[in-house]
């Protein structure tokens, strides 16, 4: 069976796909940023706008493997 749909509703189809995928990269590439100097670890997808997250230094940016909230605590970070 062969659908005919219009060139309107192919792009809302790609808007309602791109959406989606969108989240998922969200959700793949979420996690923890730790900051060093304060020894404060923020969970990336729930940022909020007072966590500053964009003024923290490079070299005080602390990563966690595996990328979890209670592998951070273990390192001695608060969230």
């Amino acid at each position: 069976m062969v659908i005919m749909i219009n060139a309107w509703e192919k792009l809302e189809c790609l808007i309602v796909v791109a959406s989606v995928l969108k989240n998922k990269v969200c959700e793949i590439m979420s996690g923890c940023l730790g900051d060093k100097k304060i020894m404060v670890v923020h969970h990336l997808t729930n940022k909020q706008k007072e966590c500053n997250i964009y003024h923290i230094e490079k070299s005080e940016k602390q990563y966690f493997t595996p990328d979890l909230l209670e592998n951070a605590i273990t390192l001695g970070f608060s969230p």
